[in-house]
């Protein structure tokens, strides 16, 4: 499957609809950094075949509108809780079928989908081993899955000078994980295939494991 290239995804973001400072920065420092985390996951998806996906936790729906020739073809659907961010995501991922939804209580079957893709959430979430159990449970075989790596993420919003007051944890980040620690995590449920770190995330693809069905 073809890759997309760091240079489309910075062009993508420039004609997405977004209400986020990070990913509409004019700072060609971010901007570069937010396209090699794109970049990564495009690597990733472009080793295996899929032909149904879903993103879970889509926001504003950036990521489909990134990688959409990635999704030719491809039968995409995207839920996330907020309202707000949705009404953005049908605008911006206009090749999915957009729909609210809790990543506690996917409204999918088992097995629903080849490829379950959820970045960016996890770190917000209070029970992170439940929703990670849900997202390979509507998995028939691949999970990619990112978070910020610690403590990498913290040192860099503090040296451009944010959340000094939180020792530079980006408020709503309620979970911390470094690479190894979060491929610890993951790997209960899922055989890890392929790990990427494009500063300063993690980001794990893998293969569903038997015992979360």
């Amino acid at each position: 499957m073809q890759k997309t290239s760091i240079r489309d995804i910075k062009c993508c973001l420039t004609t997405a609809i977004t209400s986020s400072p990070k990913y509409a920065t004019k700072n060609p420092i971010s901007a570069q950094m937010i396209g090699a985390f794109f970049h990564a996951i495009s690597k990733m998806m472009g080793r295996i075949s899929f032909t149904r996906v879903l993103d879970a936790g889509c926001g504003e729906g950036l990521l489909i509108h990134c990688l959409q020739n990635q999704l030719h073809n491809v039968s995409v659907v995207a839920i996330d809780h907020d309202p707000k961010d949705l009404e953005n995501a049908k605008l911006n991922a206009c090749i999915a079928d957009c729909r609210q939804g809790d990543i506690y209580a996917l409204p999918f079957g088992n097995n629903a989908f080849d490829l379950v893709i959820c970045t960016e959430v996890l770190e917000h979430m209070e029970d992170p081993v439940r929703a990670l159990q849900e997202l390979c449970r509507v998995s028939s075989r691949y999970i990619l899955v990112s978070v910020p790596r610690k403590p990498v993420w913290s040192i860099l919003n503090v040296l451009r000078g944010a959340y000094f007051h939180h020792w530079g944890n980006t408020p709503g980040h309620i979970q911390h994980w470094n690479t190894k620690k979060f491929i610890s995590f993951v790997g209960t449920y899922m055989t890890v295939v392929d790990v990427r770190t494009p500063l300063p995330w993690t980001v794990c693809l893998g293969v569903k494991r038997e015992q979360s069905l």
